[in-house]
């Protein structure tokens, strides 16, 4: 039974749910259709494994303390976090607590041997899936477009993949090629060797489309201590001489690539209504990649600056817990920089940045416990170092942008490479478990909530999808969702427009008077500048001008270049042209 659990999950989470890119609403975390089918199935993984653990003796050690010291640290900051914000350290917390103890669970199992090669393999398996969408999306997109919902349009001509953005699609890959990597020259079997080698050359044709440079810089990193921690020099050669076949190979598919971005009525539409920002740029994909890289950079720069303001303000105790959306164009104006994004920006790129500007000390000690809990199997020579390097794409990433609150995929992944690699001395059993019933029937209980929640969160998201597809002609669809707590912010959004559209119909105040609660409380934690424009429109008609034109600076500052907010002039307010 124990078996069965080792393989059966992670099959399902890491080769059958990106099988195919789910239908989805925008944004990150529970909004997005794979993150609740993910946390579903973690869910019921977690249940499994309630009744199949061994709990007589508790595994806890090292690894254990740094898992939970990590866990209470980093959410700490939720208990002096502004009010409108405390929703935010709540699911915060769930899902931290839920990853936290999973990854727990996992650990009291310790695999060895073929157990491990096979899970690996069951990686490896999942790489190869997304390498082969990867190839469909880059070398045939119109192809791609009309079977698997891609826009080359909104992705640049980069390849996505099933989880909708190239550096989460490259990571994946790089982590299956490394993994790919240490079977071919550890397993002692040729022909899969030599199977396993033809994998790695696919998933580096793959990696080079990708276009990630995250990918790449830790994808690079992994194969540099993969080559440092091989015990033969026949491998390292084997080793380099498979990844140069990659790249040239990787070259020659670019080469095939179509280099000019393919038009159609219904991809301009689908790249008109999800991202304004890509109208007039360059067709050639070349071209497109290169300006924004351009652009990367700058924001880049920009992001670093104004987080490093907002923790030079209060290094201590943070802005408290999903303040950063708001609060970031504000420091960016304090120092003077111009606001560079053409959307609302909720996270530095950066986790460290991200833990130290919302929770403070406290919660960037949590992160550092989390980070020695990671580099436990770096401390171990040759095959610990080399399983600790699977994860290191995924470490980069985390540095450089958000994958976990975008992917819950990219969670679980890491939660498994961490319990592969992480060595049994680290967690050896401590204490016996007096109180195995009551720890097993808490977690039981925990994961059924979680399946639970997910599944009603599924008919929530669908429901809302379909409410934006109707163009919120009624408000029917948002009013039969079963779980408001899935997709709150969403759902907030949803209802306001809803109540817009509705007073557009019936011109009765009292739906304005909903439209202006609803957006005014949700415009307290997030910035959109449809609903600041309308506010503006609102106030400027009922003469408020003192209102309106504080709703003009805050578009300002965040959407400085939107010509809606007239951020170029001192004065803007003429009440005829808002009617």
């Amino acid at each position: 039974m124990r078996r069965y659990y080792l393989f059966l999950f992670p099959v399902i989470l890491l080769c059958a749910l990106p099988l195919y890119p789910w239908p989805s609403l925008p944004g990150s975390g529970l909004t997005v259709t794979i993150n609740l089918l993910t946390c579903f199935v973690a869910g019921l993984w977690g249940l499994g494994l309630c009744f199949s653990l061994p709990w007589r003796r508790l595994r806890f050690g090292a690894a254990g303390r740094m898992l939970f010291i990590g866990l209470i640290l980093l959410n700490l900051p939720g208990l002096w976090t502004p009010a409108p914000f405390r929703s935010e350290a709540i699911y915060r917390l769930a899902a931290t607590a839920g990853f936290a103890f999973l990854l727990w669970m996992l650990l009291q199992l310790p695999v060895r041997g073929d157990q491990r090669r096979g899970i690996y393999g069951i990686v490896v398996v999942a790489a190869l899936i997304q390498a082969l969408l990867c190839l469909w999306q880059a070398l045939l997109p119109l192809s791609a477009a009309h079977w698997l919902h891609y826009n080359p349009l909104v992705s640049g001509g980069r390849a996505t993949g099933a989880f909708g953005q190239a550096n989460l699609l490259g990571s994946f890959l790089a982590c299956g090629m490394l993994c790919a990597l240490w079977l071919s020259v550890t397993i002692r079997r040729k022909a899969i060797s030599y199977l396993l080698l033809g994998c790695v050359v696919v998933l580096c044709v793959a990696l080079m489309l990708s276009e990630s440079r995250t990918a790449w810089l830790g994808a690079a990193a992994g194969l540099f201590l993969l080559l440092w921690s091989a015990d033969r020099s026949r491998s390292r050669i084997l080793i380099i001489m498979v990844l140069g076949a990659g790249l040239l190979a990787g070259h020659g598919a670019r080469m095939l690539r179509p280099t000019i971005l393919p038009v159609t009525a219904s991809l301009a539409a689908g790249s008109a209504v999800q991202t304004p920002s890509t109208r007039n740029q360059p067709a050639k994909v070349e071209d497109r990649l290169s300006e924004d890289r351009h652009a990367s950079n700058k924001e880049r720069v920009a992001l670093i600056r104004g987080a490093w303001a907002m923790i030079v303000k209060d290094p201590l105790w943070g802005q408290g817990t999903g303040t950063f959306e708001t609060a970031f164009p504000v420091a960016l104006n304090q120092l003077g920089v111009a606001n560079p994004f053409p959307v609302t920006v909720a996270h530095p790129h950066n986790e460290v940045l991200y833990a130290w500007v919302e929770g403070g000390s406290v919660a960037l000690v949590g992160l550092i416990c989390w980070l020695m809990l990671w580099a436990l199997p770096f401390r171990f020579p040759r095959r610990g170092l080399a399983r600790g390097a699977f994860s290191l794409p995924l470490m980069a990433h985390v540095m450089t942008e958000y994958p976990f609150y975008l992917s819950a995929l990219h969670g679980v992944l890491m939660v498994v490479l961490l319990w592969l690699a992480l060595p049994v001395s680290a967690r050896r059993c401590d204490f016996p478990c007096r109180h195995r019933k009551s720890v097993r029937a808490v977690l039981a209980l925990g994961c059924m909530g979680c399946i639970a929640f997910m599944f009603t969160g599924l008919q929530s998201a669908w429901l809302i999808r379909k409410a934006e597809a109707s163009g919120f002609v009624t408000p029917e669809p948002l009013a039969q969702v079963w779980n408001i707590y899935a997709q709150p912010e969403r759902l907030q959004f949803d209802w306001a427009v809803t109540d817009l559209m509705q007073f557009n119909q019936t011109q009765d105040p009292r739906w304005l008077a909903r439209f202006q609660r609803n957006a005014g409380d949700w415009l307290t934690r997030h910035n959109d500048p449809n609903l600041t424009e309308t506010m503006i429109r609102i106030a400027a008609v009922q003469q408020k001008r003192a209102l309106a034109e504080a709703w003009r600076q805050r578009g300002c500052l965040s959407y400085r270049t939107d010509q809606r907010f007239h951020c170029g002039t001192a004065s803007f307010f003429q009440p005829e042209s808002f009617r």
